[in-house]
Parts: C-alpha cells; sequence; structure tokens
C-alpha cells in the first residue's frame, strides 16, 4: 500500500509522486523529468516566517482601483513599504560541528522560491563553509527534493532583531534551544511553523493572500 501523499498544495503532491515513483518503479526513472523541471513547470510556493509568519515575497498585490478585496489598498501602503520583508536570515543546525554549540545563524540573505533560500555566511564562527568557501544549499522547513539538503528556519532580519532579541532583553540567546523548540513545532511538507500566529497567519494555501483591511500587518515595525 503506498502512503498518503500531502494534499497542502500541488507541488507538495508533485513531489511525494516523483518519489514514489522513483522508489517502487524504477523503470520509470527515464521517463520522468527532473524535481527541477516539473516543479518549474508548476510554479513555486511561498515560505513563512518562523518569528512572525509572514511571507518573504515583497511582491505582493498592490491596487488602489481593484474593487476585489483580494489585494492591498495602494492608499494605505506602497511598494517601499514591503521591501523589508525579502531580507531574511535562518537558523540552522551543523551536527558535524566538534563544538558544544551546534546551531548557528545566517547572514542576509533571500527566498529563492521552491524551498530554498540564499544567504551570506555573516559573522557566526558555527555556519558551515566547506573548503572552497561555499555554503550548502538550504532547504526552509523540509526538503521537498529529498535529497538530504541541510534544513532551516527563516526568519526577517527585522522580526530577529526587534522581536526575538528584544524579548531576550538583547542578552545572548541559546540558539540551540530555539532550534530544539522550532524543530519541535514543524510538520513535514509545510512551509512554515505549527504555532498560532494570529490572524492573519501563514495560510495552508500555495501563495501568501493579500487581503484589503490586513495592510498594517505588512509593515515594518521600523517603519510604524
Amino acid at each position: 500500500m503506498l502512503p498518503t501523499p500531502p494534499s497542502w498544495q500541488p507541488a507538495s503532491t508533485a513531489t511525494f509522486f516523483i518519489k514514489v515513483c522513483l522508489d517502487q518503479q524504477p523503470i520509470y526513472r527515464s521517463f520522468l523529468k527532473t524535481y527541477g523541471e516539473i516543479i518549474a513547470d508548476m510554479g513555486g510556493w511561498d515560505v513563512y516566517c518562523a518569528i512572525c509568519g509572514s511571507t518573504f515575497n515583497s511582491r505582493l498585490s498592490v491596487d488602489s482601483d481593484d474593487e476585489t478585496d483580494l489585494t492591498y489598498s495602494g492608499e494605505v501602503i506602497g511598494e517601499s513599504d514591503l521591501q523589508w520583508l525579502q531580507t531574511l536570515r535562518a537558523l540552522g543546525l551543523s551536527t558535524d560541528s566538534p563544538e558544544e554549540r551546534k546551531s548557528f545563524i545566517t547572514g542576509q540573505g533571500v527566498y529563492d522560491d521552491h524551498g530554498m533560500i540564499s544567504v551570506a555566511p555573516g559573522d557566526d564562527p558555527h555556519v558551515p563553509i566547506d573548503e572552497r568557501g561555499q555554503m550548502p544549499l538550504w532547504s526552509a522547513y523540509h526538503d521537498p527534493t529529498y535529497e538530504v539538503n541541510p534544513i532551516v528556519f527563516p526568519f526577517h532580519e527585522v522580526c530577529y532583531k526587534d522581536i526575538l532579541l528584544s524579548c531576550f532583553k538583547y542578552e545572548k540567546i541559546n540558539t540551540d534551544v530555539i532550534y530544539a523548540i522550532c524543530e519541535e513545532s514543524r510538520e513535514d511538507q509545510l512551509p512554515r511553523l505549527m504555532l498560532d500566529y494570529g490572524n492573519p497567519g501563514p495560510p495552508y494555501e500555495q501563495y501568501w493572500e493579500c487581503r484589503k483591511g490586513e495592510e498594517v500587518t505588512r509593515i515594518s515595525t521600523q517603519q510604524k
């Protein structure tokens, strides 16, 4: 009997299907497109901040003339108000590190779509870098390619500085504990933590949904 496929989004279902085919029907390998080609055909998906639950996509719908509710009002918010959404950092774990502390926080980066993020090493000495000075390809929350890419938990840089650090009164925090909490709160195939972020929270759909009346929730704490 085949396992039950994930149902929260088409891309995950496609990934599941490909994996089952490759695992149980090797003869079909030569007939399948690569994972990247198939997902590119279907489109990507959003992942969400582990701290605030919002999107990393700054290209949201803003239109004052749209009479529907499925957009933000340009009279309330502008594209410049959304730029902070795209700058992220990530919390990861280096299991091969000889140090007692295994977790790390990357430098600044962006979401690359299809569950992957691209970040700079930053100044945390625990960020794993190979002998060529390169980092692994990071997967947000889960690895959609099933190629054992390292999993990290992404968050807006603003949320990290203004929310997480301020909660600890800007004292040094134990990132190993934070990572363990995130790991316990994640569910495979979901691009978010299973936490109650309030309303509007991260959706179970493929992309973030824009709605009139919720514009203020997309404005950075540094802009309010």
